[in-house]
C-alpha cells in the first residue's frame, strides 16, 4: 500500500490491484478543484498501476481516424484559415507537417515497430521561449538540446480528461523505463489557458512528476508557437474563452524533428519501450 497525505485526509493506493482508495484532500466541489484532484488520483493510479500492469491511460480514447495523404498536399484554404491573424515563422512544408499532429492518430507497430504513431512527414522542433513555474525563461530549443527525447505537449490544468491522462502515462513511462533512459527525456507542458493556470501549474505537474517542466506565456504567444508548428492556435487569453481546445496528441521531439506522436490510447508501459528503443536503436528513421 502506498499512503498520499493531504488536508489532513489520506489516499490509498494497492500496488497489487491498482485501486486508489479514501477521502481525498476535503476540496469543495468546486470545478477546479475537482479536476486538481482527478489529475491526483491519476497520477496515484498510474503510480500503482506501473507495478500492477494496469495504466492511466487505458483504453479511454475517443474513435480514431488515420492519417490520409491529404496532409502532404499543399497547404489549403482551410489551413490558412486557422492560423490567421497568427504571425508565424515556419515554412508551408512545416505546416504541413503539423497538420498531422491535428488528427486522432493510429499507431500500428506491427507495421512500423514502434509503439506510438510514426509520422509520414516529420515535424521540425519549435525554437521558443516561455517563462517556466519558477519564473525564469525557458528556451525550448536550447534547454532540451541533450535530451533523447523531449515531449511537448500543449494543454490546462482543468483539462477533465485529455491532459490527465497523458501526464499520467508519460509519468508511467519514465517510472516503467530503466533509470538512464528516464534520465535523457524532457517533459514540456506548455499552458493554452494561462491566465488560470499560473497559479495552479507548478502543483498540477507535480502531481505526476516534478520534473515536469510547465510554461506559462501569454495567449498570443502561445498560439504564434502552436501556429509555427502547424497546430490549431487555441490558446485564450481569459475565462470568456473556456474552456480552451488543444491537440489530443503528445510529440516527441527527438534531435531537431519529431517522428512520433502519442494519442491516448498508448499506456505509459509501451511509450517506456519505445524510449527504451530510441536508446539503443535511434528514432524512426
Amino acid at each position: 500500500m502506498g499512503e498520499v497525505e493531504g488536508a489532513g485526509q489520506e489516499v490509498v493506493c494497492d500496488v497489487n490491484s491498482g485501486a486508489v482508495s479514501g477521502d481525498t484532500w476535503g476540496m469543495k466541489p468546486t470545478s477546479r478543484g475537482l479536476t486538481l484532484l482527478a489529475a491526483l488520483v491519476l497520477a496515484l493510479t498510474a503510480a500503482c498501476g506501473s507495478d500492477s500492469g494496469d495504466d492511466a491511460a487505458g483504453d479511454s480514447t475517443p474513435p480514431a481516424t488515420p492519417v490520409t495523404e491529404a496532409l502532404t498536399a499543399t497547404v489549403d484554404e482551410e489551413t490558412l484559415a486557422d492560423h490567421s491573424g497568427h504571425e508565424t515563422n515556419s515554412t508551408a512544408a512545416s505546416q504541413i507537417a503539423g497538420r498531422q499532429l491535428q488528427q486522432n492518430l493510429i499507431p500500428d507497430p506491427d507495421a512500423s515497430g514502434w509503439q506510438g504513431a510514426v509520422l509520414p512527414e516529420p515535424v521540425p522542433k519549435p525554437d521558443f521561449t516561455l517563462t517556466d513555474t519558477d519564473g525564469d525563461a525557458f528556451d525550448f530549443r536550447a534547454d532540451t538540446a541533450d535530451a533523447d527525447v523531449t515531449f511537448l505537449y500543449f494543454g490546462y490544468t482543468t483539462c477533465p480528461d485529455i491532459c490527465p491522462l497523458h501526464m499520467a502515462s508519460i509519468a508511467t513511462a519514465l517510472r516503467s523505463a530503466p533509470a538512464d533512459v528516464a534520465d535523457e527525456v524532457e517533459v514540456v507542458f506548455v499552458s493554452v489557458d494561462p491566465s488560470n493556470d499560473e497559479p495552479l501549474l507548478r502543483q498540477y505537474l507535480d502531481s505526476f512528476d516534478p520534473s515536469f517542466t510547465g510554461l506559462i506565456g501569454s495567449a498570443e504567444e502561445v498560439n504564434r508557437i502552436m501556429a509555427d508548428i502547424g497546430l490549431i492556435p487555441s490558446a485564450i487569453a481569459d475565462s470568456s474563452g473556456y474552456p480552451p481546445s488543444h491537440p489530443v496528441n503528445i510529440i516527441a521531439f527527438t534531435g531537431d524533428e519529431s517522428r512520433l506522436a502519442y494519442p491516448t490510447s498508448v499506456p505509459g508501459s509501451l511509450i517506456a519501450e519505445d524510449l527504451t528503443q530510441i536508446a539503443t536503436e535511434g528514432p524512426p528513421a
